[in-house]
């Protein structure tokens, strides 16, 4: 947009003030004494003095500079508000876009992740395995508790029993010390492993969280690496 001249200026503050003082002076002083005269109960002109005229003149002109003054002030102050709001507008897109371009590019590390070559034997994949023998182990324990719970009924006893032959099962089939190797791993890499999969060596597979332990396997990559989320 091209600025307006100094000339261009001039015209639009001389059209304004003309404006002004049009609508003050024979829009209101002038139709006094005719208001005057109306109103008056012998209708009796009212004699306004030559100075009072000549002074009614001056101070509509000063008044009619005034409100273009106030209006240029009220037209300033107005840019100035949409200006800051613009601002904070442009801001706020500026910090979606880089939300969201930090977005992409979490989303690219993820697929070049998944785009590497992945060893059979990356600890990801030790980590997914050992959940799903965990998960297949444990299922198979459960399904044998509810038919010796229903052989024995509530004997305490048989009960303890049943219990130390599955946690030593889940001992002699090295199920657990894989999985005290692979939490060691998880937290060797600064992942959370939490108290669940921390104790795994005095708990054995009661308490132990597998999805917990499957969404840490999924913090890493193909070659190892923590995914940044």
């Amino acid at each position: 947009m091209r600025e307006p001249t100094l000339l261009h200026l001039c015209q639009n503050y001389l059209l304004g003030i003309i404006a002004y003082w049009w609508a003050l002076l024979p829009g209101v002083v002038m139709p006094l004494p005719d208001i005057y005269k109306w109103l008056h109960p012998k209708h009796k002109e009212l004699r306004i003095p030559d100075g009072l005229r000549i002074a009614s003149v001056v101070a509509a002109l000063f008044l009619a500079q005034f409100l273009v003054y106030r209006n240029s002030e009220r037209n300033l102050t107005n840019v100035i508000e949409e200006k800051r709001e613009l601002s904070s507008q442009i801001y706020s897109l500026n910090r979606k876009l880089e939300d969201q371009a930090s977005h992409l590019q979490v989303d690219e590390q993820k697929l070049a992740a998944l785009r590497q070559p992945e060893s059979p034997n990356s600890l990801r994949r030790r980590t997914i395995r050992l959940a799903d023998e965990i998960e297949a182990f444990v299922n198979k324990e459960q399904a044998k508790q509810v038919q010796f719970m229903q052989e024995h009924g509530n004997d305490q006893k048989a009960m303890r029993d049943f219990y130390i032959e599955s946690q030593g099962k889940f001992v002699s089939t090295g199920l657990q010390a894989r999985a005290i190797e692979i939490v060691q791993e998880l937290e060797a890499k600064g992942l959370p492993v939490g108290l669940g999969l921390k104790y795994v060596s005095q708990n054995g597979y009661v308490g132990l969280d597998l999805e917990h332990l499957k969404d840490l396997a999924y913090r890493l990559d193909g070659s190892d690496n923590l995914i940044a989320f």
